[in-house]
């Protein structure tokens, strides 16, 4: 029931957004987090995905541009394990499973 309670936070009803604007945020964030290897990783991840997500995974994906930068980053690399809080997120799966793939190293061009 936790995630009901932060899914309920992150929604669209909190910001008043319709689901485009609350995509563009989402995008824009996960661009520039801070740190220029989560803003590959998450932003390239994002680009290719975001437009998939159901309302309710955007929201996951929300909460989870909300965590603190060293933190995601240790997640994503496997240098730590993340918090029950988002440990069940289907999103944060992904991202490791990508990040894992080596998928930032590859180019769009190609």
């Amino acid at each position: 029931m936790r995630g009901v309670v932060w899914l309920r936070r992150w929604s669209t009803q909190a910001y008043g957004l319709d689901r485009g604007a609350r995509e563009r945020r989402a995008l824009y964030r996960a661009q520039q987090r801070g740190l220029r290897e989560l803003d590959l990783i998450i932003g390239k991840w994002a680009e290719e995905n975001i437009s998939r997500l159901s309302d309710e995974e955007l929201g996951e994906l929300e909460h989870l541009l909300a965590a603190e930068i060293p933190d995601m980053f240790q997640w994503l690399s496997g240098q730590s394990s993340p918090p029950e809080e988002f440990a069940s997120s289907s999103i944060l799966r992904e991202l490791q499973s990508f990040t894992a793939q080596g998928n930032v190293l590859q180019n769009k061009r190609t």
